[in-house]
């Protein structure tokens, strides 16, 4: 674990305690503020190896369930990708998990490629759909990205520097390519009503991010800001209940 006694983004020591917002009881991590950024993020912050140990995700068992839903939510992406960027012919997904989009992706005719440092998401992405993935983070990878599109879903959060995760995605991407990032949104509708219940509160997410301080970071590393937006499902939905944190209550 690391303790955080400056603002990551900028090294700013004017941080605010948000304690009323949300303790992490699983770690007793706080949740702070940056004054001057706005960043949020959580001190003390777990580590790559403390995030994602074998059982992170759901590899051991890996129901049925959670692989319907993660084809689906793969789908709605390559649908916003035909839409928006019908000339795009290669996907490159940074944090891969087990492959589900990588091989959802591949079915749509995308050539593919990808990065996961779990050994465990790499071994069943090889094993179920046969696709060999780059196994490691994004801080180890030194390889040109010459695909059209670069995937980044649920990743930036878990980050010990989304700053430098950003600039480093900046450097190894070629030009012209496009960037998807997805991440939770603090300033959602589903955080306006679950508040300490929200899904986005758990020990393994180092930082939570609004849409002005996404925006602010991407753009402090050169990206143009093509589209941002919060994807809405219906709050009575076993998606909507999983976003809002009801299932918890």
């Amino acid at each position: 674990m690391k303790i955080i006694i400056e603002c990551p983004v900028c090294n700013s020591k004017k941080l605010e305690l948000l304690q009323k917002l949300y303790l992490i009881k699983e770690t007793q991590s706080k949740i702070l503020k940056c004054v001057d950024c706005s960043i949020i993020f959580m001190s003390p912050q777990l580590s790559d190896t403390e995030i994602y140990e074998e059982n992170y995700y759901y590899f051991n068992n890996y129901p049925e369930k959670s692989v319907k839903e993660d084809q689906i939510k793969s789908n709605f992406i390559l649908k916003y990708i035909a839409s928006n960027f019908p000339e795009a012919k290669s996907i490159f997904d940074i944090g891969a998990a087990t492959g589900i989009f990588l091989n959802e992706s591949s079915k749509k005719g995308f050539k593919i490629n990808g990065m996961e440092i779990s050994k465990a998401g790499c071994s069943i992405a090889e094993s179920v759909f046969g696709i060999n993935l780059f196994c490691g983070s994004i801080e180890d990878y030194n390889k040109k990205i010459d695909s059209d599109i670069v995937i980044m879903t649920d990743v930036l959060e878990h980050t010990y520097n989304p700053d430098k995760t950003l600039n480093k995605i900046y450097q190894l991407t070629k030009k012209g390519a496009k960037i998807i990032i997805e991440t939770p949104n603090i300033g959602s509708f589903y955080y306006k009503i679950a508040g300490k219940k929200w899904v986005g509160f758990n020990q393994y997410h180092n930082f939570h991010f609004t849409k002005n301080s996404l925006i602010r970071l991407a753009e402090n590393q050169n990206f143009k800001i093509l589209s941002v937006f919060t994807t809405n499902f219906n709050i009575l939905s076993a998606e909507g209940f999983w976003r809002t944190g009801l299932k918890d209550i």
